[in-house]
Order: structure tokens, then sequence, then C-alpha cells
């Protein structure tokens, strides 16, 4: 999180995908994951990751937010709500 904060978007994703690799069950770093996604502009990438998240815990709201954000920034407003 640090380095997704710090604005080092590669070394942060390094880093979630090692945290992934290691505990696959872990939600918080496919959050994160797509959040670094979405900030770096790779919208389907973090639809994946918050699909991911959700598939672990459906009712995690924070990915269905960030979802439709990422929907909102690909112009796809249906799917967005």
């Amino acid at each position: 999180m640090t380095y997704e904060r710090l604005g080092d978007y590669e070394a942060a994703l390094a880093d979630y995908n090692r945290a992934i690799e290691r505990d696959p069950s872990y939600v918080l770093s496919y959050f994160g994951r797509g959040n670094v996604y979405r900030f770096m502009g790779e919208y389907e990438a973090s639809i994946a990751a918050y699909d991911s998240v959700l598939q672990l815990d459906p009712n995690y709201v924070g990915a269905y937010h960030n979802r439709g954000l990422s929907y909102d920034a690909l112009g796809d407003y249906q799917k967005s709500h």
C-alpha cells in the first residue's frame, strides 16, 4: 500500500502479485491490485481484479464501487451503476 500511495504503481503491483501468490484468498491484495490498475488507466484489468474480490467476498462494497468507476472510465455507463 505504501508504494501505491507514493505513486510507484509498478512496485505496488509487484507486491500485490506476490501477496496473492502467497495467499490467494486474501481479498485486500486483489482489491489493492484493482486500485493500482485503475490508477494506471488499465480499466479492464482493474475490473478483473475487483471481480476476483467479489468472488471471494460478494459483500465487499468497495469492490462494487471501484468496479463501477472503472466501467464509467470505459464509457460503459450501463455497468457502472
